[in-house]
């Protein structure tokens, strides 16, 4: 019983990665646009790679969501599941924070 509450935690967790993970895939991606805005004033180039932003950071968020599910699995059966999700968390949120923090620094 005690494995299926773990399990059933593992993909409760895994939900909340996989929305702060798409959460920082949209940050990332008002990043690049703003870096994209600063390097080129042609708006086809700017739209090109908006466009492939898009396309490299989905494949990105996507296989990320895909190795965390095998990840907490694994944690889940080795009872390392916490620290697991803080690890994951702790550089997801990093990495939200300086998404967030560095376009006003480069405007």
């Amino acid at each position: 019983m005690a494995q299926i509450w773990s399990l059933v935690l593992s993909y409760l967790l895994w939900i909340i990665s996989t929305a702060l993970g798409i959460l920082t895939m949209l940050k990332s991606l008002e990043l690049l646009s703003s870096v994209f805005g600063l390097i080129s004033g042609n708006r086809w180039v700017h739209s090109a790679l908006d466009r492939f932003g898009v396309l490299i950071l989905g494949l990105m968020c996507l296989v990320f969501v895909l190795f965390c599910e095998h990840y907490y699995q694994q944690g889940a059966s080795e009872n390392k599941l916490w620290r697991r999700f803080g690890l994951i968390t702790a550089v997801e949120l990093s990495l939200l924070i300086l998404a967030g923090i560095v376009p006003p620094l480069i405007s």
